[in-house]
């Protein structure tokens, strides 16, 4: 009976982490603010603005870039996916530029909500969310 429960107990716990593993991989989507001129970003592009190596978009208008803190899953996903970087290897490039005087870090904001909010309402704004959250008003998903 004993190894029966420690069966099922174990069959509940493998698909609870299954379950998480599957919400946690939903796609991650690269947002705009929708005052933006419609543009398609490639990935070395797209890496350019998140190092802050590129601070311009190509009307010429300031890019505003936003990351949630460096532990939030979706940001270590970001980094992995769409910037074929680790965390830590964005987190060195910003202190690179900050120490060396050369620019600032992104603003980071603590949650999607914030992100979604901060993205609606600044111009030349950039930034990620999870791809169930990436539509709205004031806001644009980039294709994948």
């Amino acid at each position: 009976m004993g190894k029966l429960r420690t069966a099922l107990a174990l069959a509940i716990l493998l698909g609870a982490v299954a379950g998480e593993a599957r919400a946690s991989a939903a796609p991650v989507r690269v947002v705009v603010n929708s005052g933006l001129e419609p543009v398609t970003l490639a990935p070395k592009r797209l890496r350019a603005l998140f190092t802050r190596k590129a601070a311009f978009w190509p009307d010429g208008s300031a890019v505003v870039v936003f990351v949630l803190p460096t532990r939030h899953p979706l940001h270590q996903r970001f980094c992995r996916e769409q910037l074929g970087l680790l965390p830590f290897q964005l987190d060195r490039a910003w202190n690179h530029l900050v120490f060396s005087g050369a620019g600032e870090r992104p603003q980071v904001v603590a949650s999607e909500e914030e992100m979604r909010a901060r993205l609606r309402q600044t111009p030349g704004a950039i930034g990620y969310l999870s791809a169930e959250r990436a539509e709205g008003p004031g806001i644009t998903a980039l294709s994948p």
